[in-house]
């Protein structure tokens, strides 16, 4: 899988690493990314380290919301190309269809979904990079990117009704509801948003029909075909989204990526696989990344893979791991401080 983001994401790291305490350049020749790459924002750095700067930034500062610190001064043109179609698109919901459709043309890093429910739009997001770190500097720079994309084309009426985090609340929610404007929840099955069918019809006031055919032409020129990206890929994007909504079926899978459910098992079968084989490794993935999260409980961990209760969780994780997964999570704990005091 590709692993990128643009260069743009982090413009503004100096100035706001320099604000509390650190010394940019350090941090970031720590991360593997050379200062100078700095200077062209349309260049691609590793979103790996990207993930991992944001990290190191937090801790070494102590400043939990790091992330949305850096977030709070990006503009729409930190899009690159896609910000133009975004200005242009006529209603709040025509702009997360745009995101959703061309996010490859951003980042490889997250993924964009959404989901009808009813007299609202869940946007999903979902950072796609395996970490061996803590996801929540990632998680709010990714946040506060897509509503600030939001508010920067239309204003208050774009604010959606409430932010969701996967992780637990911080001690501190200041920077939070300053940043999202918007009830902030915690401890939730999914990062996104839950806008209103009514903030979905809002036009936009600054669209331009005109600019808007010149800006889809160019993005159609610059979005990867669906075709080039790999089936096992495809598949995965969307059980990451499914899987904690409880709805991922080869049927409902198979609409998320446009392949009929009988196609989908026949190419599945060429490769020497089945949807529930795919099915199981998204769930051994996501187990292990939650579980390395150690703050949260085993039943927030059941729900967001799928499972009804920690109960059935523990069950399945057993005769997958051979192992319980506290006892996992503890071994994996001490493993990881064995580490850090043999680095020392």
């Amino acid at each position: 899988m590709m692993d990128w983001i643009r260069t743009a994401t982090l413009e503004s790291y100096p100035e706001v690493a320099r604000s509390v305490g650190l010394d940019p350049d350090r941090m970031l020749w720590r991360a593997g990314i050379k200062p100078s790459l700095l200077a062209d924002p349309e260049g691609l750095i590793a979103g790996r380290a990207v993930a991992w700067l944001l990290q190191s930034s937090a801790v070494d500062a102590d400043c939990p919301h790091f992330a949305l610190l850096l977030a709070a001064r990006r503009t729409v043109a930190t899009l690159g190309p896609l910000s133009l179609l975004l200005q242009h698109e006529p209603t709040l919901g025509d702009v997360i269809q745009a995101l959703v459709r061309y996010q490859n043309v951003l980042t490889e890093t997250v993924s964009i979904s959404m989901e009808d429910a009813g007299e609202s739009m869940i946007v999903h997001l979902r950072i796609m990079v395996e970490l061996d770190h803590d996801a929540r500097q990632s998680i709010d720079l990714a946040m506060a990117a897509l509503a600030h994309a939001f508010t920067a084309i239309g204003g208050d009426l774009w604010r959606p009704e409430s932010a969701h985090f996967v992780y637990r609340a911080p001690a501190n929610l200041a920077a939070h509801r300053q940043l999202f404007g918007c009830p902030v929840e915690f401890d939730c099955l999914f990062n996104g948003f839950v806008c209103s069918a009514q903030a979905l019809r809002q036009p936009n006031p600054g669209a331009d029909p005109q600019m808007l055919h010149y800006a889809r032409n160019y993005l159609e020129l610059l979005r990867k075909p669906v075709e080039h990206v790999p089936l096992e890929e495809r598949l995965r994007r969307s059980l990451h989204v499914r899987l904690p909504m409880g709805r991922a079926t080869l049927d409902q899978v198979g609409a998320d990526i446009g392949v009929h459910p009988r196609t989908l098992q026949r190419l599945l079968e060429k490769q020497g696989l089945s949807f529930a084989m795919v099915l199981g490794e998204a769930r051994r993935e996501l187990a292990i990344r939650y579980l390395q999260s150690w703050g949260r409980p085993l039943s927030s961990i059941a729900g967001l893979i799928g499972y009804g209760s920690a109960s059935s969780f523990t069950r399945w994780f057993r005769t997958e791991f051979g192992v319980a997964p506290q006892a996992w999570r503890a071994s994996a704990r001490q493993a990881k401080g064995a580490l850090a005091e043999a680095a020392r």
